[in-house]
């Protein structure tokens, strides 16, 4: 966004919109995109902490172990 005082407008000066299970459709790539985790673009996946996520196939890369672990 950007606004002109003198004017008292403001004007969209690039956007950014998604394909379905988050992939950008853009021709740049923020640095925190989608929901607000980072996005890796020399791999293209967020990192969310201890796992990747691929927007292609919407699906993260492994499972999440504490997930998987029996409650004690």
């Amino acid at each position: 966004m950007q606004y002109s005082a003198g004017a008292g407008t403001t004007r969209v000066v690039d956007s950014l919109t998604y394909y379905t299970f988050g992939q950008i459709n853009s021709t740049w790539h923020p640095r925190f995109a989608d929901t607000g985790r980072e996005w890796d673009a020399d791999v293209s996946l967020y990192q969310y902490r201890a796992r990747w996520y691929d927007p292609r196939v919407g699906r993260f890369l492994c499972e999440n172990r504490s997930a998987s672990s029996p409650v004690m």
